[in-house]
């Protein structure tokens, strides 16, 4: 087990198209706050851009670089044989699954930090500070971020080796990530209404609360509105969840 994942990750930190992805997402913040900033020039109404409006750059779209990862990282290894190989070497399935899991999560969270990371540095030269960020809650937005970041990865891993070696694994984790930035929209526009008081109440108002609070694919979401233990239990479940349904339908799957 460790030689593969030793393996693997080697592999990750040599991968051409891990670092084009880090690089495209340090180039969309980038391009957000050089737009944000000139859409403040021209407003020219006395509003400025703060440090908080920055670090919300990678989170709206967190989910559709770490599928990108996903993909770039684990669909060819259906389609020139790799996983084959593996098999022949005398590795088990279930080796090979949670090593990928392992590696996609370890992938989320390094793009994940050198992003934000880069999103804090672009705040110290664009904006006029934070308005409610101090350095301890940078750094627990940081860990919270690397958390959720990680649970995320595993889960579009587990996605893309589901349905690896189809037509289907190449967008399986996109058509995903659609539905599930949809469903991030709707639970947070009903929880949180630009105009007015949220108006669910009873199961709804419960069920849409504990997602929120627990479901991982919330917590890119705005700023940070739940504690660290929140955070932390429901990566975790979505990290055990995502390995034990993956391994189930993975031993099963047939690798040509």
């Amino acid at each position: 087990m460790l030689r593969i994942l030793y393996s693997d990750l080697r592999f990750l930190l040599k991968n051409l198209g891990f670092k084009l992805t880090i690089a495209a997402a340090m180039l969309y913040v980038l391009g957000f706050v050089v737009i944000l900033k000139i859409i403040m020039y021209f407003v020219n109404d006395g509003s400025f851009i703060y440090g908080e409006d920055i670090l919300s750059a990678y989170n709206d779209i967190a989910f559709i670089f770490i599928t990108t990862i996903s993909v770039i990282l684990f669909s060819a290894d259906f389609t020139n044989g790799t996983i084959r190989n593996k098999l022949i070497s005398g590795l088990k399935k279930s080796e090979i699954f949670v090593s990928s899991v392992i590696s996609g999560m370890v992938a989320s969270v390094i793009m994940t930090v050198i992003v934000t990371l880069f999103e804090a540095l672009l705040s110290i030269i664009f904006s006029e500070g934070f308005m409610t960020y101090n350095l301890a809650e940078l750094s627990d937005n940081l860990l919270m971020l690397m958390i959720t970041a990680a649970s995320v990865g595993a889960f579009m891993t587990m996605i893309v080796l589901i349905f690896g070696g189809k037509k289907m694994s190449y967008f399986a984790g996109f058509v995903t990530a659609f539905f599930l930035t949809i469903l991030k929209m709707q639970v947070t526009n009903d929880l949180y209404p630009m105009n007015g008081n949220c108006i669910l109440t009873g199961t709804k108002l419960a069920l849409y609360t504990a997602y929120d609070r627990f479901s991982p694919f919330m917590h890119f979401e705005g700023y940070p509105r739940w504690d660290l233990l929140s955070y932390t239990i429901g990566s975790v479940v979505l990290i055990a969840l995502s390995i034990g349904i993956g391994l189930i339908i993975f031993n099963r799957k047939e690798i040509n």
